[in-house]
């Protein structure tokens, strides 16, 4: 059997450790140890550590920090003392189902090629009850359908896309690799950049974690998103590890990488007011000399002209592009961006109702991240038929004269998460992989958009 080292680091986890603990015990894989660092807990967790290292003293091993010293240096502590031939790293708040070890250990000694493997997780509260599923992302649908440019491509593109405590590692992957304490809370993320720049990533398409959401806990504090901003912008200025991970991505050129980077992080960060204008200053090149030479170039002023508008909240339309039936309507101009004759769009997908005045701001708040444009053909009579039973809760607008056959835009979500498409027939599908909020961004001010 194989070794398997189990680090978690521990702080005032009094209330949550102990399942976290028994959901290792509980493992279907035996051959295990787990490494604890009490993070100079000032609350009870110390005790319930040591009640679990009185039970299994030849398995979980207690790394005792006398005063909080932060997670980064717990985790590399762990690390340090971490034996197995695998490690994966489990937070004290979360909880692995009873099979996480057994199938992520069966993947990486069946599948070679691969060198650390991730999975499905679901989120929990503080009392262990279900919350919700992950949320839908279009890069696990590739990912059970083979793509060999992802998970790579998102994490260069969107963000940290892997739940760490999902991760299953060959030992090899933290030789050289350790957390940085230059990111306090997207640490995690740096580490696994830089980890899939030199190591081949597999997935899992089930859930193995439990990760547990409540108000106190660091992550729902708000600081995240602004530290993954400045991840990624570190990462790509280390030319070496940005060119392995953008050719793992599928592309073939840094221009290209950048450009992918740089319309990516618009579409990630368009509703997080002050992540946008940190990263708008990035983009200008304020600070970073490589994105000031891409801006500087023709094949860029598309990129650069929709920065600046950004920047300088400069909006040209009138109120009525807020209205769904106005001739210059939102709606009206995603048909034409994306070559349809109606769109059907989900109404979570765009919110412009929730938001009051004829702003930019309003705009950027007013969209669902991540939702790529599907087209395909649908008869006319069929598709009122079904707006007739079940188009309340939805966007519709059709633009061309009535005609028998209908050129239908909907978006990924709806093609791959409900039973859409079969309900309408729809036919002649294309997926034109461009998001909604940036075919609009790119129309309002006449950039072409193409399939960023």
């Amino acid at each position: 059997m194989k070794m398997v080292s189990v680090i978690m680091p521990a702080y005032n986890a009094e209330h949550f450790i102990e399942d976290a603990i028994l959901s290792v015990c509980n493992q279907s894989y035996t051959d295990w140890n787990m490494y604890i660092y009490n993070d100079g807990s000032t609350d009870h967790t110390k005790d319930v550590i040591q009640k679990y290292t009185g039970k299994y003293p030849d398995k979980i091993y207690l790394i005792d920090g006398m005063v909080n010293k932060g997670t980064v240096i717990g985790l590399n502590t762990l690390l340090d003392a971490a034996d197995g031939k695998y490690i994966c790293w489990l937070s004290a708040d979360d909880v692995y189902t009873e099979d996480m070890l057994e199938d992520s250990l069966e993947f990486l000694e069946s599948r070679k090629e691969f060198d650390l493997v991730f999975s499905d997780y679901e989120t929990i509260d503080e009392n262990g009850e279900f919350l919700r599923s992950s949320p839908f992302r279009r890069y696990r649908e590739e990912l059970k359908q083979g793509a060999g440019y992802q998970p790579y491509k998102t994490l260069l593109t969107e963000g940290c896309c892997i739940h760490g405590c999902t991760i299953f590692a060959r030992r090899e992957c933290f030789d050289e690799n350790r957390f940085r304490a230059a990111y306090r809370y997207a640490h995690d993320y740096d580490l696994w950049l830089r980890i899939a720049a030199e190591f081949p990533v597999g997935y899992i398409d089930k859930i193995h974690v439990q990760g547990r959401e409540y108000k106190t806990q660091i992550s729902m504090q708000g600081h995240n998103e602004l530290d993954a901003v400045k991840v990624l912008f570190d990462f790509i200025q280390d030319r070496e590890k940005f060119l392995k991970l953008y050719k793992k991505a599928g592309i073939q050129s840094r221009n290209e990488a950048l450009r992918e980077v740089a319309a990516g992080q618009l579409r990630t960060y368009k509703h997080r007011e002050k992540e946008l204008e940190y990263l708008l200053e990035l983009l200008s090149g304020d600070g970073i000399e490589m994105f000031r030479r891409f801006m500087g170039q023709p094949e860029n002023q598309d990129i650069f002209r929709v920065v600046q508008a950004l920047k300088g909240q400069v909006w040209n339309q009138g109120e009525s592009f807020f209205i769904e039936d106005s001739e210059d309507g939102y709606l009206q101009m995603l048909c034409r961006l994306s070559g349809a004759d109606a769109v059907l769009l989900n109404k979570q997908a765009i919110r412009f109702h929730c938001f009051d005045g004829n702003t930019l701001k309003r705009f950027n708040a007013g969209l669902v991240r991540s939702n790529d444009i599907i087209t395909g053909d649908v008869e006319a009579e069929r598709l009122y038929e079904w707006l007739g039973v079940k188009g309340e809760g939805y966007h519709f607008r059709m633009i061309s004269e009535r005609k028998n056959k209908v050129r239908l835009a909907i978006t990924y979500y709806l093609y791959m998460n409900t039973a859409l498409a079969e309900e309408l027939g729809l036919d002649n599908i294309y997926d034109t992989k461009s998001d909604i909020w940036w075919k609009l961004i790119c129309g309002i001010y006449a950039v072409p958009c193409g399939e960023n």
